[in-house]
């Protein structure tokens, strides 16, 4: 096991959100696209004032005019199209207009406050992407992708850059049918019973409605939180809920699309440029290009009534009774079937929004197999609440309490990888007694249970690696007050620091920019071919933050 060293704090961390059309380029690398001139592009008109007040970044915002000379040089390059190519996405949001007051709108307002772009388009096409890149370049600006506005550290936002909104054009979500399955059918195995076309930006609430609105039984491998984009989840690896029955999300990724920095457009699966499908399973938002449409796998309930036992069951957060429910769970792990995931978390989740232990149960089986594994739980240790029924998953997923979303105030977390072992009663117990002087009564420590169908590929066969680990363990504070800043971010920094010596890594889409050797952390012995793959497709390294993946600095390394 790799143990990690604490190292200095910072306040910001993200779930960058970018997704992926199916067009065809070049067979390695990008080469370049071509361009011609015509049409003008306009910058949006204000709200009301030349100042205008952002609930989100909680400042005045001065209004930009257009003699910017560097707005100026944006209009006029997005301008510098052919009418085949030519800039459909709309006016420029610069501060004031409401395009740019909805782009910075991620889920921590804190964190946005220090990264403002100085403008946001809304692409309606992969040909819209390549042409803002175009003039990104032209301009000398760097890029942000923001798909489904959870960037908790802000990522999706290039502080002075262009930031590409998403969510206006290409939030589509569409359901095709495979194999001569209509997606209204339900279908007698587990093999691919249709697949899921989904615009970059939408979110996971949209895939939910969606499948709904056609057949409850067919299931994405999504998100927990409805509100987190589809692409960032599915680039960083995507633990789910139903992740032990079916793998992570990104193992049910069949196809994507990415335009590149020069901005040639690559489709890539598992025949077609293999190399980037490897890397766009694990390898984490906005390390490689522009994302900008997914062909994903949705699967069957594994009941007969195509029905799944979800819901919490609680306790009060603190005391022995909590122990010896960590006693019951750990002994259970070993022996968990790959059909049940039963979550260990402590959340704001009482009748007033009070601090609770829960488990959160997800069975995707039959109920005579389900209502065994929960007995006991429900017998021997009395919860305070049970929300347990019998249900379509989905239909559970739309209504699931966001109750781990800042939503538009002020958050920051940590998170790490936990092999077999290292999660052990006196774990449990210390962070029962650190939870319990957190600053914040929001403040939520929760884990992802590992094994089952997670652990069917092996470390190295997608870019994400933790495959053998026990659980994933997210720790958040989120407050509402900016004097509650210093308290908080300590909590967490406390927290982390009691945790790094158990941990086997990170998970990036639980990103901390405050964590030490982040690049194993993330990628653990996959770093090297991602530096690899990252030559190949943005050899000047483009896109860039402060966690991205860096092009190798020894030549030998590069293919």
């Amino acid at each position: 096991m790799k143990h990690f060293a604490p190292t200095h704090s910072l306040t910001t961390w993200f779930v960058l959100c970018a997704v992926v059309a199916v067009l065809v380029s070049p067979r390695h690398g990008c080469s370049a696209a071509d361009a011609s001139l015509v049409t003008s592009v306009q910058l949006c008109a204000p709200m009301s004032d030349a100042l205008v007040r952002s609930s989100v970044t909680g400042r005045l915002l001065p209004l930009l005019s257009s003699d910017n000379s560097t707005l100026q040089c944006v209009l006029d390059a997005l301008a510098a199209a052919g009418d085949k190519t030519a800039w459909r996405g709309g006016c420029v949001g610069t501060t004031g207009s409401a395009k740019y007051l909805q782009a910075v709108t991620v889920d921590s307002a804190s964190a946005a406050r220090s990264r403002l772009p100085l403008a946001a388009l809304t692409p309606s096409s992969a040909s819209d992407v390549a042409l803002a890149l175009s003039a990104a370049r032209t301009c000398a600006l760097r890029v942000s992708i923001l798909s489904g506005g959870h960037s908790a550290a802000a990522y999706s936002l290039y502080p002075g850059g262009l930031t590409l909104d998403l969510r206006t054009h290409l939030g589509y979500v569409h359901l095709v049918s495979t194999a001569n399955v209509a997606v209204t059918d339900v279908v007698d195995d587990d093999d691919v019973a249709a697949e899921l076309v989904v615009g970059a930006g939408a979110r996971w609430a949209d895939v939910y409605a969606e499948v709904l609105a056609h057949n409850s039984s067919l299931l994405p491998v999504g998100g927990g939180c409805p509100q987190v984009g589809v692409g960032g989840f599915v680039l960083g690896g995507g633990w789910s809920f139903l992740s032990r029955s079916y793998g992570l999300g990104g193992d049910n990724l069949l196809e994507a699309s990415m335009v590149c920095a020069n901005g040639t457009v690559v489709r890539t699966n598992a025949s077609h440029r293999p190399d980037l499908f490897w890397a766009l399973r694990g390898g984490g938002g906005g390390n490689f290009g522009v994302v900008t449409e997914m062909r994903l796998r949705l699967r069957r309930a594994l009941s007969r009534d195509q029905l799944a036992l979800v819901g919490e069951l609680c306790w009060e957060p603190f005391g022995e009774q909590v122990l010896d429910l960590w006693r019951w769970w750990l002994g259970q792990y070993a022996h968990m079937p790959d059909y049940l995931d039963l979550d260990p978390v402590w959340l704001p989740i009482g009748p007033q929004n009070e601090r609770r232990f829960c488990f959160t149960v997800v069975c995707n089986q039959d109920q005579e197999l389900c209502a065994p594994r929960v007995a006991h739980l429900v017998d021997h240790f009395a919860p305070l609440s049970n929300t347990l029924s019998r249900q379509p998953f989905v239909s559970w997923q739309v209504t699931n309490v966001n109750v781990t979303d800042a939503q538009a105030g002020f958050l920051y977390l940590t998170s790490g990888t936990l092999l077999p072992g290292a999660l052990t009663l006196r774990l449990a117990g210390e962070l029962q007694l650190l939870l319990r002087l957190s600053p914040s009564p929001h403040n939520l420590v929760l884990f992802h249970v590992g094994g089952g169908a997670i652990a069917n590929l092996r470390p190295n066969d997608t870019a994400f690696p933790h495959r053998d680990v026990q659980a994933v363990i997210q720790v958040k504070a989120i407050w509402q007050r900016e004097e509650e800043a210093a308290a908080n971010i300590a909590w967490v920094d406390r927290v982390r620091s009691f945790l790094l010596p158990h941990l086997s890594g990170s998970y990036v889409n639980y990103i901390d920019p405050a964590f030490p050797d982040w690049e194993h952390a993330y990628y653990g012995e996959n770093y090297v071919r991602l530096q690899q793959i990252k030559r190949a497709y943005d050899p000047d390294a483009f896109f860039n933050f402060s966690q991205a993946i860096q092009l190798p600095s020894d030549p030998s390394l590069v293919r």
